[in-house]
């Protein structure tokens, strides 16, 4: 079976549709639940608990500057991480930062980036530490991980900082974690009391291994080592879900990974699924590294997929597909929504 380029989306946010040739989301399942993969997730999976993309690192910045309080005279110099939250942050208008408030006429602008600047690196670190830690500290079980508990023990390779998929399960599969994962206590209210605390005194944050929005080291031996165990056995299919390698043809910050992927699957003879709402561009780059004419992009939102995949093989019934309960789900939740519901995200 070849899939065929997937067709533009619908004007709807979170449409899903396909052609003939196309893999349905039932058969991804019964290949998940019968055949042993590598599954490779990114923040996609994690979609409804953090912010994601830009939103994702314009937070702390935006935080920083709209919370008041004092600001340091110098501009400090910044590590990579921090100089590249304060280029998203810079170009947020001011409409977003302060809704429904309007400039007089003859107002001094506000001085958003000049405030910016001064953002002590320990805040910016810490207040994304906090939280992408906020919702295993609360002890969450999202249907994006649960799932995979109905899947055939396999190996995952968790780009994720949170932890989740360790904990959920890592009692079944294997679970690597090549950029680390960020300690428990960081998303509990202490964690936020000290993200406050930072941001008020610049108090000096210990050094951490965390591989967090900044380029891969070659020289990172922890990855390497993570990368070559999670790979030492032949999967009998991969599926990328949520994860881009942090970036776009030809910059991508996991560039490490993304060769390694390219040299260790190079003429894969199983299927690879790319899954993510847009995978088109990462199939070509895929297919194109490994020299596979098995790559198949499958526009997919696993957060809304999972929760269908969970409802469907708990109640047993026939008849609606998978595609169609995920279309319910997006119209009537959206596709920023973590599964199950609780009444704080609802």
């Amino acid at each position: 079976m070849i899939l065929q380029p997937p067709p533009s989306e619908r004007a709807i946010a979170g449409a899903f549709r396909y052609t003939a040739s196309m893999p349905s989301f039932e058969s991804l399942l019964r290949q998940f639940q019968n055949q042993r993969g590598l599954f490779i997730i990114g923040a996609g999976a994690s979609a409804g608990t953090v912010k994601l993309g830009p939103e994702f690192l314009q937070a702390p910045g935006i935080d920083y500057v709209i919370s008041g309080g004092s600001y340091p005279i110098d501009i400090p110099t910044h590590a990579a991480l921090s100089e590249k939250i304060i280029r998203s942050a810079a170009n947020v208008p001011l409409s977003q930062l302060f809704p429904g408030r309007v400039l007089r006429p003859g107002s001094d602008d506000f001085p958003f980036r000049e405030l910016l600047n001064r953002m002590p690196d320990g805040f910016a670190r810490l207040h994304l530490k906090h939280e992408l830690a906020r919702t295993r500290f609360d002890g969450e079980t999202l249907d994006s991980y649960r799932v995979f508990r109905h899947f055939h023990p396999s190996t995952i390779l968790n780009y994720n900082l949170d932890g989740l998929m360790t904990d959920h399960c890592s009692d079944i599969h294997e679970v690597f974690d090549p950029h680390g994962t960020i300690e428990l206590g960081y998303g509990s209210p202490s964690g936020a009391a000290l993200v406050a605390s930072v941001r008020d005194y610049d108090f000096e944050v210990a050094h951490d291994s965390y591989v967090m929005s900044v380029p891969e080291l070659r020289t990172d031996d922890r990855l390497a080592r993570q990368l070559t165990l999670a790979t030492r056995t032949s999967p009998d299919f991969i599926a990328i879900i949520g994860y881009s390698f942090a970036g776009a043809d030809p910059y991508y910050d996991d560039f490490v990974s993304l060769e390694f992927f390219k040299s260790r699957f190079h003429r894969f003879p199983g299927n690879v699924y790319i899954m993510s709402p847009s995978p088109a561009e990462l199939s070509d780059v895929i297919a194109h590294g490994i020299d596979s004419s098995r790559v198949y992009p499958v526009p997919a939102r696993w957060n809304v997929l999972a929760h269908a995949m969970v409802e469907l093989l708990a109640s047993g019934r026939v008849g609606r597909s998978l595609n169609y309960l995920c279309e319910q789900l997006l119209d009537k939740h959206g596709d920023k929504i973590a599964f199950p519901l609780t009444r704080d995200r609802e």
